[in-house]
């Protein structure tokens, strides 16, 4: 039970650091600004769901 809660820790840390560090530059990078606004906003919701439900799932274990 430990290392699934450590699993799903890490697993939520490395989603962070990707979506902010990988990602959002890349979009930003590859599309013009206002493109790449409207993708971050629509990729937000299911990020953000993501988060929650992994963040949920850590504290449960």
């Amino acid at each position: 039970m430990r290392f699934l809660s450590l699993l799903a820790t890490a697993t939520l840390f490395g989603g962070m650091i990707l979506f902010s560090f990988g990602f959002a530059p890349l979009v930003f990078k590859t599309l013009d600004v206002g493109e790449a606004g409207r993708m971050l906003r629509r990729a937000f919701p299911w990020y953000y769901l993501f988060v929650l439900a992994i963040a949920a799932l850590g504290a449960a274990l």
